[in-house]
């Protein structure tokens, strides 16, 4: 198996991990970073097939280098808040899956209840004009099935929309973070390359 080398974004020490590893940790900073987007970064950087210019690329002046830096430490930031959010948002998953499950469970409560108002209502044969017991009593459990199936209904659809909200934010965020982790890689390459 082939290793690939890449350069850790968040400290810039050097990572080596193999092709079919989805996920690599920094030695130095011990940060979690996904192998396809430090690929893609390093294949967008490789030189191009084009000849090289005739004169040379001019060296970091202390401003450039400055504002790299800055830059570099600003993308940091967003980074770490990126994978935090990501890893908060991972966590959250679980959550709205075990509340959509006890909606279920409410659910088939309610159809239930709703099933034992019916037969009580078709088994109770009126002897008298008067309202039995049974009939209050079968109408009252209707009554509870009934809010019982409402209110399933709604929160489920709530959940629904919370995990749809989670989902699109989740993926708003991987990007976010393949994109700062190319950017930091562009930086440090830079970096790298005008070091004296």
């Amino acid at each position: 198996m082939s290793a690939v080398k890449a350069i850790c974004p968040c400290c810039g020490a050097e990572l080596s991990f193999g092709m079919d590893e989805a996920e690599v940790v920094c030695g130095a900073c011990k940060t979690k970073l996904i192998t396809s987007a430090l690929q893609a970064s390093e294949r967008d950087e490789r030189p191009s097939e084009k000849p090289e210019p005739e004169h040379e690329e001019h060296e970091l002046t202390p401003e450039e280098r400055e504002h790299q830096l800055k830059r570099k430490a600003v993308f940091k930031e967003e980074l770490k808040a990126a994978v935090q959010r990501i890893d908060e948002l991972h966590e959250r998953r679980p959550v709205l899956e075990k509340q959509r499950r006890s909606m279920r469970g409410l659910t088939v409560a309610g159809v239930a209840a709703a099933v034992v108002a019916g037969l009580l209502l078709v088994t109770e044969k009126p002897q008298t004009e008067d309202v039995t017991f049974v009939f209050v009593l079968a109408v009252a459990i209707l009554v509870v099935a009934v809010a019982m199936l409402v209110l399933s209904a709604i929160r489920r659809g709530e959940i629904i929309k919370q995990q749809d909200k989670l989902e699109a934010e989740m993926k708003e965020k991987k990007e976010k973070r393949d994109i700062l982790i190319g950017r930091l890689n562009k930086i440090e390459s830079c970096l790298h390359e005008h070091r004296h």
